[in-house]
């Protein structure tokens, strides 16, 4: 099935793009033939820019003849194409390609237009274009050659996750604006008592946790997506109510924490997809790990203790 773009007044505009992204990529330095070494490896050229790339394009792995070939098939394809969404006929009058099938081979779609009806799931948004590299930030190994990440997708966003733990702890015990919002959580009456305002402090967390999680979503974003999408977030934010409860409410706590989910979230998937298990089995554990947590606040906090009732001895009327 072929899906043909109708740009309208857009069309120079398209074409430039294009081509812009044409010269971009042929000049991240990614593409050439199939090398090896004496040994029978892979050039370390090639995969070095692999991965820095995430992909390398291998020329010349075709003979002119198969791609002349493969060409022609194609050019015959787009010659027998309709000339518009409802036309039966080819821009040379001929019956266009499909046009005696029941179902359409092709479907005809605007810019950031979705012809397979995924915008109807996706609230009318459309999908944008990727990011531009300025506006991501920069991974730890593929733009800044930190060797101890070498493999991974992690970016510049770690380094701001590990100033706001520090940042936060000095908030918490440092500052009276962090004392009050403590104590108005833990004993709301005495805080009242010692004049303290709740709505201050309940304004105050509200702001720095939006604040805070606003700076997560641009990270993840800006990150590892590199696109605005409709259905980014996979649900963190009901993670994260767990990862503060496991994590005692302390900064260096959430951390350890949020590391036991992120393992939590990727056994998951590898379980997923090794053994064929439900997408769940990982909210099952997240889920487990919270129940038992519970369990035992409860028999920390509380002593249980078991009380048995004697009855009364009878007494007997005297005669």
């Amino acid at each position: 099935m072929a899906t043909l773009a109708d740009y309208g007044t857009q069309e120079q505009a398209m074409q430039a793009y294009l081509r812009e992204g044409r010269e971009r990529a042929m000049a991240l330095g990614n593409r050439g033939p199939i090398r090896f070494t004496a040994d029978g490896q892979l050039d370390p050229a090639i995969l070095e820019a692999y991965e820095r790339c995430g992909f390398y394009v291998f020329e010349a792995v075709l003979s002119a003849a198969e791609l002349a070939d493969m060409e022609a098939d194609l050019h015959d394809i787009l010659d027998r194409m309709p000339t518009g969404p409802d036309a039966k006929t080819d821009r040379l009058g001929r019956p266009a390609l499909g046009s005696d099938r029941n179902w359409p081979v092709a479907l005809w779609s605007k810019p950031l237009g979705d012809p397979f009806g995924g915008t109807d799931q996706a609230q009318g948004r459309h999908p944008v274009k990727m990011f531009e590299p300025e506006a991501l930030f920069p991974t730890l190994w593929g733009d800044w050659r930190w060797a101890a990440w070498k493999g991974t997708r992690l970016n510049a966003s770690v380094l701001i996750a590990l100033l706001a733990v520090p940042a936060a702890w000095l908030f918490l015990q440092r500052s009276f604006a962090g004392f009050q919002m403590i104590v108005t959580g833990m004993a709301p009456q005495a805080a009242r008592y010692a004049g303290f305002s709740q709505t201050r402090a309940t304004w105050t967390a509200l702001m720095v946790s939006g604040a805070t999680a606003g700076l997560a979503g641009v990270s993840e974003v800006a990150g590892s997506i590199g696109q605005l999408q409709s259905s980014w977030s996979p649900g963190y934010g009901y993670t994260a109510i767990i990862v503060a409860f496991v994590g005692r409410l302390h900064p260096l706590g959430v951390v350890l924490a949020s590391v036991l989910m992120a393992l939590l979230y990727l056994g998951g998937e590898a379980v997923q997809t090794t053994l064929q298990m439900p997408k769940a089995i990982s909210a099952i554990f997240q889920g487990l790990l919270l129940f038992f947590l519970l369990g035992c606040e409860l028999f920390v906090g509380y002593r249980l203790r078991v009380r048995t009732t004697h009855a009364a001895p009878a007494v007997e009327k005297a005669a």
